[in-house]
Parts: structure tokens; sequence; C-alpha cells
């Protein structure tokens, strides 16, 4: 910084700086909307702005903006009546003029809404009408008389409608659960008894117990009979 401050350094460099204010192309530039859009064969871009509606918007006589070609369209969102610039890629190419626009209607998409809606609810009841009237043919079935057939044909027939025989119903053993925990089946005369679960004794536990609580009251035994006091008169005295 040649021994200068930072704020001298900023006043020696300013000496010789020159502004160059941002053209108002650049400014204009800064817009946050920027929508591609293709050139209509009526020479109209159609650009859809939230909140306001579908814009048209018509390039000023330019003959370099040709129709079929695809361009960078930057409204302004704050007034979208104001002409919209027009970049191919990072080249301006000129503005587009305000030509019209179709408004949101609340109202009228709510009435859409509502119509949708109704028609789908018709639907499904209609729906649901035919599903019972279909229940309710299958519940009537029709009743099948022999009038008009032959005998071969009435026996086959006959023979093909037939249900099967109905199986006897098997009768459930009866069983009786007796005080003592055994199960009796009263049909078949049957006792199952319980299994007696085997005790295990805690003599074994208590021995171990008793075990492991003598080799500690050993330990303890010896550990105090290492300890003399004689040397128990040395420690107090170094202690001192």
């Amino acid at each position: 910084m040649n021994g200068m401050s930072p704020f001298e350094l900023y006043n020696h460099l300013m000496q010789n700086y020159t502004k160059r204010p941002a053209s108002v192309e650049h400014i204009r530039a800064m817009r946050p909307l920027v929508l591609r859009r293709v050139l209509s064969k009526q020479q109209v871009f159609q650009l859809t702005i939230p909140g306001f509606g579908q814009v048209e918007y018509m390039p000023e006589d330019n003959s370099e903006v040709k129709r079929g070609y695809s361009y960078d369209i930057l409204p302004d969102p704050s007034d979208p009546k104001e002409p919209a610039l027009i970049y191919d890629g990072a080249i301006y190419m000129g503005e587009a003029a305000y030509k019209a626009h179709i408004p949101h209607n609340d109202k009228i998409a709510g009435g859409e809404i509502l119509k949708k809606r109704s028609f789908e609810l018709k639907k499904a009841s209609a729906s649901g009408r035919a599903v019972k009237e279909r229940i309710n043919k299958t519940e009537s079935l029709p009743v099948l008389t022999n009038e008009g057939l032959s005998d071969l044909l009435q026996s086959n027939l006959m023979d093909i409608l037939k249900l099967p025989k109905a199986l006897p119903i098997e009768q459930e053993n009866i069983i009786h659960i007796q005080e003592d925990g055994s199960i009796l089946n009263t049909e078949t005369g049957e006792l199952i008894k319980p299994v007696e679960r085997p005790v295990i004794p805690d003599n074994n536990i208590n021995s171990e117990i008793e075990e492991l609580e003598r080799k500690r009251r050993e330990k303890e035994d010896k550990r105090f009979a290492d300890w003399k006091p004689e040397r128990a008169g040395r420690i107090i005295q170094a202690a001192t």
C-alpha cells in the first residue's frame, strides 16, 4: 500500500477514476422476469405474467426480430403495459410494445371448478346406481322350467343344475377341564393329565454362595494379617 492507509489509498485511486454511468438498457435488463418465447406468425409474443394475466407484445419495426425464432422477453412485472425488452442471448434486440392482455378472473375460474366438480359427482352417483342394479339382478335369478325342452336335453340340464349333496356336519368333541387341570373328552372318555414341571432345588445355589463368601473372608483375613502395628506406626510418623 506504499505506506498509505486504506482511506488514503482509496482517495488516491479515486483521483484517476472516471465514472461510467450504466446505460438505460443495462438498468432495464435487471428485470426479474425472463421468459423464452417464439415470435408468432402474427408478429406477437404471448406471455403469462403471474397476478396479471396473458399479455401480448408486438415488436416495433425491427427487421432483425424474425418470426419463428425464440427470444428472451423481459417484461416489467410492476407494470406489464410498459414495453418489454427483447434479447437474443446477451444481444439487445429492441423493445416490444404492449398490445393486449386477458386478465385472470377468479369468478370465472371458480365457476369452472364447480361445474367440473358437479360433473364428477354426477358421474360417480350414476356408476353407483349401475352397480346397485347389477347386484339386484344377480339376487333375483331366473327360474328354469322344463317346458319346451326335449327329454334328453332336460335330463342333461337337470344333472348340471343339481347341487351337490350336503355333507353331514361332524359334531365337535365335547371337552371338559377338571379341577386338577386334566382334560376330559366326554365323548371318547380320553383323559389327558397335566405334566408336572420339575422343581430345581436351591441347595446347589446356596452352596455356591457360601463358597464365595468363604473365599472372600479368607482374602480379607490374609490382607489384615500382613498389617503389623510397627508398620502402621512408621506410616503415621511419615505422615506427621
